[in-house]
């Protein structure tokens, strides 16, 4: 798997992790590893971040044979199997969003550190898109036209409570913790979560 590329994101210096203030580079997967899995500083401005339409890629592909998918997901529609990694010496924050599916969230090393909010408080995250109909299941149907309807517009860490006032509400109902090593998040579909890392991280 070493030798093999994938696509890491890599941030301004100083920025979230952004669609406005990251883009994704060609890395070769020892390289990665060796100066930024490995570096003793870390590295907090690349981040490998391996989430695409297919169901495996690089280097989880030629690993396929280190381990296997739990028999019960036979049952269901595997979209997809992501990767995350990263050493960063400082935290490292994803932007407040959804996903689409239902997720369930190993974490390999290190920690993460979630705050969730239910689906019907998407009115009160202030969406980039238009929302057209929130499902009893919890998954959330957009207008079509913005690209990134799902993303959030509101910083969680610094919120502008003139522009969002109605965020107060969802903050009410908002839910912190922490998911170690060893340890599996179901997280369902249509629920806004912001997630935070700090030192070496590898989750699935």
């Amino acid at each position: 798997a070493g030798a093999h590329e994938v696509r890491v994101l890599h941030r301004s210096q100083g920025s979230e992790y952004t669609a406005e203030t990251s883009t994704y580079v060609p890395m070769v997967f020892r390289d990665f590893i060796r100066d930024v899995m490995a570096h003793p500083g870390g590295n907090q401005d690349c981040y490998l971040n391996l989430q695409t339409d297919k169901i495996l890629e690089p280097p989880l592909l030629q690993l396929i044979g280190d381990f296997t998918i739990p028999p019960y997901f036979k049952d269901f529609t595997l979209r997809c199997i992501v990767l995350w990694m990263g050493n960063s010496p400082d935290w490292q924050v994803t932007v407040l969003h959804h996903d689409f599916n239902d997720n369930l969230y190993v974490v390999a090393e290190g920690e993460k550190h979630f705050t969730i909010f239910p689906p019907e408080q998407a009115p009160n995250l202030y969406p980039r898109g238009k929302i057209q109909k929130i499902e009893r299941t919890g998954r959330i149907h957009y207008e079509p036209g913005e690209q990134r309807p799902h993303l959030s517009n509101v910083n969680l860490l610094e919120p502008d409570w003139d522009r969002f006032p109605r965020f107060r509400e969802a903050m009410a109902n908002r839910t912190d913790f922490i998911v170690r090593r060893g340890e599996m998040l179901f997280l369902p579909a249509g629920w806004f979560h912001q997630v935070s890392s700090s030192g070496r991280h590898i989750a699935l």
